[in-house]
């Protein structure tokens, strides 16, 4: 499973969203609104928390791995190097790496 994910950030509005594609290329999970972030970065991690979130709940039973693709390069250093993570949003990192065992595999793919 597939998960292309982005958040925006406009003073103090931020948003973030998903959608996940079968192999066919249709929508199989679609989210967004608005979230409490800090900036980009922090809406882009509510993304990527939410997605495994809804990846989690459609597949419980089966083990496919899921794939998480987005266009920051800083989140996706925080991904690899935990000494990286800015404290404000450690908190959100846990709660993503918390839930992670339920998981085959993820993966993380910067696209820029």
């Amino acid at each position: 499973m597939k998960f292309n994910v982005a958040g925006v950030a406009v003073e103090e509005v931020a948003g973030c969203g998903g959608v996940s594609r079968d192999e066919k290329g249709a929508v199989s999970a679609l989210f967004f609104g608005k979230c409490v972030a800090c900036g980009v970065e922090q809406a882009v991690i509510m993304a990527i928390k939410i997605a495994r979130e809804i990846f989690i709940d459609l597949m419980r039973k089966i083990n496919v791995p899921l794939i998480v693709e987005f266009e920051l390069s800083s989140v996706s250093d925080w991904l690899k190097y935990r000494r990286l993570r800015p404290w404000s949003v450690r908190k959100l990192f846990a709660d993503i790496e918390g839930g992670l065992w339920h998981l085959v595999e993820i993966k993380f793919v910067a696209t820029n």
